[in-house]
């Protein structure tokens, strides 16, 4: 598909978009092969979270954006704290729990909507906390994770 759209540029951008590719190809390459020589302990050393912690970690920023105004609004509908669903005085209400829907099946688990209040409610409540920094906060997370 690359080759059929390359065509319609002019000759001399053929050469500019040959070395383009090349550097990218070796860029992955060396990347790959780097990462498949580090141990997870070297993942440490270049404090890289594993897979399945970083996208937590990414999930929780995220939700801390919405909880502060920082994130776009069709996500921050997502976020609603347990007090604005609630109309009894609930222990939830003072700890920043979020509110999330009920699901029948794991793929809906998934969503934004559900797993996003879930990594916040697993956070501490020193993490939770409203007078908290972002970098604090991704700092702690971080630290967090990687003792997980």
């Amino acid at each position: 598909m690359l080759w059929k759209t390359l065509r319609y540029f002019p000759p001399h951008h053929h050469h500019a978009i040959f070395y383009m590719k090349t550097m990218s190809n070796s860029t992955i390459g060396t990347i790959f092969l780097t990462i498949t020589l580090v141990s997870l302990g070297g993942l440490r050393d270049l404090h890289w979270l594993p897979i399945r912690q970083r996208i937590t970690f990414k999930i929780a920023v995220l939700v801390y954006k919405c909880q502060r105004g920082m994130a776009p609004q069709y996500l921050q509908a997502y976020c609603e704290p347990m007090s604005a669903r609630s109309s009894r005085r609930l222990r939830s209400v003072s700890s920043s729990i979020l509110a999330f829907p009920r699901t029948r099946t794991n793929y809906s688990d998934r969503s934004f909507a559900v797993y996003g209040p879930r990594v916040w409610n697993s956070l501490p409540d020193e993490l939770r906390s409203p007078d908290i920094t972002l970098t604090t906060f991704r700092n702690k997370l971080k630290t967090l994770l990687f003792n997980v």
